[in-house]
């Protein structure tokens, strides 16, 4: 039996909520709905896409259906929305909701948590604000294919179903005592079988999550959960229910030469996409120079402070204005060398879980400091963004990416780090 199943409305949604848990610490797979029974044994979370956003919603509750059928049993059965709640909300909260119920024999409630505050989107009294704005006053409004005229989730899920739903408001969560057990308490006795929980911050989605749990537990019915929201929710839920390792995972560590205009794109998504800490590297006095024992004190304490399985790192450059032409006798080689050098200093009595490394010199240089005698292909990524281990040396074994700075799309540095993560977790 596995201990999530996650069905997602897209490949792309999936692949952040399979990073979410396997940066929790479990072993992760993302595929498709048609493809879940291939799904090799031994991943603890299995995320499957149903690609059904925009579809009608009687397709996508059919594929939600079909995919709990194809793969139950599973400890708990996430459905992963939009965060902006775009696309079949109601329809698949609630296929999701019933077809445990059916299959388990157990009454099931499903838990409502869109929020990912970390991105900008909280749910407060019932309802979705994007960076503090109602959706409806937002540019979702105006989506081609999905526009969101609302923001109070129970009325957005009652437009495609019939459920009863209760709310969980943040006065009650931010209580430090049985408050918010009691209250979901009394929702589930007064029949409630879909609750919206309210959230500013990811402790609020624990604080809820583990309501939810204690609760049920007052109960003399036996409760099933299931989650619907974009990651955090289902991370959170997981972790109530003991189903995260506790084995805590190092950081991933990510080293950035190249100073182009694509990789300033990477740098910046990473950072507001999977909660990143890159901090430009520091230099030498009237120079661009990176200061090798500033770069490792600061990489260090990055490191020394990462939460399990969080990327850290240095570049070089984060917007147009850090991009300056090199003084004269300033070579490119030294901005490579000490780059490299740092991360040697830095890494000599720590652990990581995988390093980046993005700029072909200052790849060559990073692998010359860290005596590095070889490096185990393994996968492309894509063109020029390479997956492999490093051989000899004090790290050897260790899992990489190598990638060139003018190549990829946006979101290229963030499919290398998660793929750092799936190693991670094997």
């Amino acid at each position: 039996m596995m201990d999530v199943l996650v069905i997602a409305d897209d490949l792309t949604g999936a692949n952040g909520t399979a990073a979410a848990f396997a940066n929790a610490g479990m072993r992760t797979v993302t595929t498709t709905v048609a493809q879940l029974t291939a799904v090799p044994d031994g991943f603890n979370t299995v995320v499957a896409s149903t690609d059904a956003r925009h579809a009608p919603p009687s397709r996508a509750k059919t594929l939600v259906e079909q995919a709990i059928q194809t793969a139950w049993p599973a400890r708990l059965v996430c459905n992963r929305i939009d965060t902006t709640m775009r696309g079949n909300i109601g329809a698949t909260t609630e296929a999701v909701r019933s077809t445990v119920e059916s299959c388990s024999g157990e009454r099931t409630i499903c838990v409502v948590a869109p929020a990912w505050p970390q991105a900008g989107r909280v749910t407060v009294e019932g309802h979705q604000l994007l960076h503090g704005h109602r959706l409806e006053l937002t540019e979702v409004a105006r989506d081609v294919r999905s526009p969101v005229t609302r923001s109070d989730i129970a009325g957005i899920i009652s437009q495609q179903a019939n459920v009863k739903a209760a709310h969980v408001p943040l006065s009650v969560i931010t209580l430090e005592d049985n408050s918010v057990r009691d209250h979901i308490a009394a929702l589930i006795q007064d029949g409630a079988n879909t609750l919206i929980v309210d959230a500013l911050t990811d402790g609020h989605l624990t604080m809820a999550m583990r309501g939810c749990v204690d609760a049920a537990k007052l109960i003399d019915q036996h409760v099933r959960w299931v989650t619907s929201d974009p990651g955090p929710g289902s991370v959170a839920m997981a972790e109530a229910l003991g189903l995260t390792a506790t084995a805590p995972h190092p950081p991933v560590v990510v080293l950035c030469g190249s100073a182009s205009a694509l990789t300033r794109t990477q740098l910046n998504r990473l950072q507001s996409e999977r909660d990143a800490w890159l901090i430009k590297a520091p230099t030498l006095a009237d120079s661009i120079t990176p200061d090798s024992a500033a770069c490792a004190q600061v990489l260090g304490q990055l490191i020394d402070d990462a939460l399990p399985g969080q990327v850290v790192g240095l570049a070089t450059a984060f917007t147009a204005a850090d991009v300056n032409p090199l003084p004269p006798g300033v070579s490119g080689e030294d901005v490579c060398t000490n780059l490299a050098t740092a991360l040697h200093m830095a890494l000599a009595d720590r652990q990581i879980g995988g390093l980046y490394v993005s700029g072909g010199d200052v790849t060559a240089a990073v692998f010359e400091q860290l005596d590095t005698t070889g490096f185990a292909v393994q996968t492309a990524l894509e063109p020029l963004c390479v997956g492999g281990q490093l051989l000899g040396g004090p790290h050897t074994g260790l899992a990489c990416v190598t990638k060139g700075g003018l190549v990829g799309d946006g979101a290229s540095l963030i499919r290398a780090v998660d793929y750092l993560h799936t190693l991670q977790t094997r």
